[in-house]
């Protein structure tokens, strides 16, 4: 008999497996690798997949891992995954418009 974790997608986060993997990815790789990039550390708190993994838990349990921070992964990855542009955030957290760089229309950003 089959776990229901491992047949439906919804649960695959949230299995023992998937939370233990998680923690690995985590305690190896404390630290946003995004925000690494951009030349400042935070700490990360989401083990994200660096490909789709659809319906598949062989995929959900094999594809790499990467450390992220959930402004990255909520708003960059996500962007990514859904096929659209990810948004900058300025310094001051507000939104920098491709149509206005410099402008003076700023909209901040939700939940910051």
């Amino acid at each position: 008999m089959t776990k229901a974790c491992y047949s439906d997608p919804k649960k695959f986060h949230t299995s023992k497996a998937g939370r233990h993997r998680a923690k690995l990815q985590l305690s190896a790789h404390p630290t946003c690798l995004w925000c690494e990039q951009e030349g400042h550390t935070v700490q990360a708190t989401v083990a994200h997949h660096i490909e789709p993994f659809g319906d598949s838990w062989f995929l959900f349990m094999t594809i790499p891992l990467i450390s992220l921070c959930v402004p990255h992964h909520n708003r960059t990855a996500q962007q990514h995954e859904r096929g659209r542009q990810p948004q900058e955030i300025d310094a001051d957290g507000y939104v920098v418009s491709k149509q206005n760089p410099g402008g003076a229309v700023r909209k901040k950003k939700t939940g910051t």
